[in-house]
């Protein structure tokens, strides 16, 4: 049997104190573990504290595979990466001031998989998405949301002039390609806000996938992603 439950059920997660973590023998391999708030270094490497790093660790979700393609690089680019209970959220700012952004970035994010002592597996799996904007100006801003999960579906969603896109249910899934593109047309940006909530996939140790009943326990508020800051 399969069982899904959101982080306030059976299987909770305990929150994780923010540092830093080494996960490989250079530079180019390094996870920030906990909320992070920060600024793009380059095309694939966000920096925090005069550290950089290639992905962020927060709660039982993975951010990496990072791609920031178009005016995306410089100290007043903040970026941020933060969990709250069973959401998660990615949260792009150009600081002190609004900038006419254009360019996309993309990233990978990753739910855990966790083999408990008595064998029974728990894995975090992704059920819905949304994606909000703050813009300014007389023109048309746009921001498109591009959605693969690891088993092949695609969910696009739109933010323009400001307005959110909170329609994506997904198919659960473990892990999610994600691509953001920006279009300014003429506009200026304040910030930009992407945001999931997950679920915990709970399989007993020696029951067979095939022909495996699922159920899906939701306790508290475990609807649509709302938006939420990174101060």
């Amino acid at each position: 049997m399969t069982i899904h439950l959101n982080s306030l059920g059976i299987i909770a997660s305990a929150s994780i104190a923010a540092l830093s973590l080494v996960i490989g023998p250079t530079a180019q391999a390094q996870t920030f573990i906990g909320n992070f708030n920060g600024t793009i270094k380059d095309a694939t490497t966000i920096t925090f504290g005069g550290m950089d790093y290639t992905a962020v660790q927060t709660e039982n979700v993975l951010f990496d595979n990072f791609n920031f393609d178009g005016t995306f690089f410089g100290d007043d680019l903040e970026i941020g990466f933060s969990s709250l209970i069973n959401q998660y959220f990615f949260d792009f700012n150009p600081v002190p001031s609004p900038d006419a952004i254009n360019g996309s970035f993309s990233y990978d994010i990753t739910g855990d998989q966790t083999v408990l002592p008595n064998g029974n597996v728990v894995t975090t799996l992704f059920n819905f998405a949304a994606l909000d904007s703050d813009v300014q100006g007389p023109g048309v801003y746009q921001v498109t949301k591009n959605v693969i999960t690891s088993e092949g579906q695609v969910i696009n969603l739109t933010s323009t002039n400001g307005s959110t896109d909170d329609s994506a249910v997904i198919p659960l899934a473990r892990t999610l390609r994600i691509t953001d593109s920006l279009s300014s047309n003429g506009d200026v940006i304040f910030s930009l806000t992407n945001s999931y909530t997950t679920v915990e996939e709970f399989t007993p140790a020696g029951v067979p996938e095939p022909g495996t009943m699922i159920g899906l326990l939701v306790i508290g508020a475990a609807g649509l992603a709302t938006r939420r800051k990174v101060s």
